[in-house]
């Protein structure tokens, strides 16, 4: 347990000669290491407990700074040893900084009231017009995700997951945001009611709020320029990057979401990857890619998918609103410009071509393509066999 003491005068003189001022200075704590020669700047209100400021550290290949902390106003924080915060614009508020940090160039680290970090959210995947049936959490799968979708109208079972998810969330939610040991945040605008883990970089982001970002020092977690996160979390050795926007989601194990991405009420499992288009309601297991401008994911469930360019999925049918959806069951493949219309539900390893509007089932017919020409929708069965990827491979 790190020991605290109070500043010296002497301590205090040296930092208000350097334009540090204090509501009350009485207030202000220091552990060992600390030097009040390297604050510059900085505004304390309400309580603060800051580390050691001794060390440096590397702000680009074979660049230095000096730690400490310039040009910041702080309230009731706590800052780990090793750290260098500087250039705060607004204010840091309510937060536990851990040990050898870089915050450079921020507008504003903030905790409010109720502060939930993206934990328990309840959203609505696949039906997107649905009451909510799927509770997004840090320990969240897709078999445990599969489960709740696929079991939504098994009351008893939901109400057990549910009670199971909020204890475990109730027993190990900080108190303020917290930033982990080793994190980068610079060239950042605001952080309100993050959880942000250890090795974590965060740089040119726009807004994280209301999010827990899972970084761990084996799987660090990239944010970067312009992404916008909500009410969502992200898992180890994922990035999002390049302006993506999401708002109620789940990022699993190693995701890239990048290029202008957007998604809302979705879930994206171990090693999908998706830039460019969209997804709204959709349940994205392992391995699933959409890499187009133009592709639209949306009430359905996939899993090792492929989507084309202009893929577009209609939950519309029958204009009774957003309340259908479908399975495209492991490894499907829609080819450029397709459109389903759900409900639909599609066998394992099929193709899809055209624009099919009779809502097909093909569980039983893994495989196969189907092709839509004009009012018309053909079924070839296991056609998909002779150009699957290891058939095919072998043969070259």
């Amino acid at each position: 347990m790190k020991k605290y003491r109070n500043l010296t005068d002497a301590e205090i003189a040296v930092m208000q000669a350097n334009g540090c001022q204090a509501e009350n200075w009485h207030k202000v704590s220091v552990a060992r290491g600390f030097d009040p020669a390297a604050c510059h700047r900085v505004t304390f209100y309400g309580w603060a407990k800051i580390g050691s400021t001794q060390g440096t550290v590397e702000v680009s290949d074979g660049f230095v700074k000096q730690c400490g902390i310039s040009g910041a106003t702080l309230r009731n924080v706590t800052i780990g040893d090793h750290c260098l915060i500087e250039n705060i614009g607004n204010y840091i508020n309510e937060v536990c900084i851990g040990d050898g940090c870089q915050i450079s160039n921020v507008s504003t680290i903030d905790t409010r009231r109720d502060a939930n970090y993206g934990e328990g959210t309840l959203i609505s995947v696949l039906n997107e017009a649905g009451k909510g049936n799927l509770v997004i959490f840090s320990g969240l799968n897709s078999q445990v995700a599969a489960l709740m979708v696929g079991q939504a109208k098994n009351k008893q079972l939901m109400d057990t997951l549910k009670r199971l998810i909020s204890e475990n969330i109730a027993a190990t939610r900080p108190t303020c945001s917290t930033i982990g040991a080793g994190v980068t945040i610079i060239n950042t605008g605001e952080l309100t009611n993050v959880v942000v883990g250890d090795a974590c970089r965060i740089q040119g982001t726009a807004r994280l709020a209301d999010c827990t970002i899972a970084s761990t020092r084996d799987n660090p977690i990239n944010i970067g320029t312009g992404v916008i996160c909500e009410n969502s979390i992200v898992s180890g050795g994922s990035r999002l990057t390049g302006s993506v926007k999401i708002v109620d989601c789940f990022v699993g194990e190693a995701c890239e979401l990048s290029i202008g991405f957007t998604a809302t009420s979705s879930v994206f499992f171990a090693n999908s990857y998706m830039s460019n288009g969209e997804a709204c309601a959709a349940f994205c297991g392992p391995y699933t890619v959409s890499h187009h401008k133009s592709s639209l994911l949306i009430g359905a469930m996939f899993s090792f998918y492929n989507a084309g360019s202009a893929t577009n999925f209609s939950n519309h049918a029958y204009k009774m609103g957003p309340m259908h959806y479908g399975t495209l069951e492991r490894g499907v493949k829609t080819a450029s410009g397709a459109y389903l219309l759900m409900p639909a539900k599609v066998g394992a390893f099929s193709v899809l071509f055209g624009k099919l509007m009779y809502h097909p089932d093909t569980r039983d017919l893994p495989f196969s393509y189907l092709i839509a020409y004009g009012d018309t929708m053909y079924l070839v069965p296991g056609r998909n066999f002779a150009t699957v990827g290891l058939y095919r491979d072998i043969r070259k």
